[in-house]
Formats: C-alpha cells, structure tokens, sequence
C-alpha cells in the first residue's frame, strides 16, 4: 500500500504541474483572442468613421459638381486612411498586426468593402 501511494504521489506531482500550464496556456490565448476581437470591431467601427466623415466632407461636394475623378477617388481613399490611422490607438494597431500583419493594407481592404456596401 505504501509503494502504491508513493506512485500515485509521483504521478500527481508531475500531472497537476502540466495540467496547470496547459490550462494557464489556452487560458491566456482564449483572452488575447477575445481582446483582440473587441479591438478589430472597434478598429472597423473607426475605419466606418473615416469613410462616413470623407464621403460628407470631400466626396460630396464633388460628386455634385462632376468632379470625382479617378484622381479625387484614390485622394479619397488616402484621406480616409490617414483619419483611420488617426483615430486608432496602439491596442488597436497591434490587434490587427496580430491577426492580419499589414495595418495599410488591412485598413485599405476595409475601406474598399464599406464602400462597396454603400454602392
């Protein structure tokens, strides 16, 4: 009986460590996941903003007097990049480095996607 517990004792020393660091790992990644959820909906909210804020400021008056040309089309595209990048903060950023690598490119595609929703 005595062997038998010094056994068990070993195994339950060796098991309840692992069983702790892989429970802490998906833990941790489970939440890093959850925030950086919360950060992309807020980042496309912004992006959102940026798009709504060009559209009345500059590509309005331009749409009414004929003047949305190419050129003004990709000028309305940096302008609501550059206010996107503006607005988002340092959580922001890095979430979608974390999950998509390019913040430009990312910020770009979104604007290309808002936009072609509203068409």
């Amino acid at each position: 009986m005595e062997v038998f517990l010094m056994i068990l004792q070993a195994i339950i020393s060796i098991v309840i460590p692992v069983a702790i660091s892989v429970l802490t790992y998906f833990t941790k990644k489970y939440v890093d996941e959850k925030i950086d959820n919360e950060q992309l909906k807020k980042a496309v909210d912004i992006i959102t903003t940026a798009v709504n804020s060009v559209q009345q400021t500059y590509v309005d008056d331009l749409k009414k007097n004929g003047d949305f040309t190419l050129k003004a089309q990709k000028e309305a595209l940096v302008k609501a990049k550059d206010e996107a990048l503006n607005l988002m903060n340092e959580k922001i950023t890095s979430a979608i480095q974390n999950n998509y690598g390019d913040i430009e490119s990312y910020i770009i595609t979104t604007i290309e996607g808002i936009i072609g929703k509203q068409k």
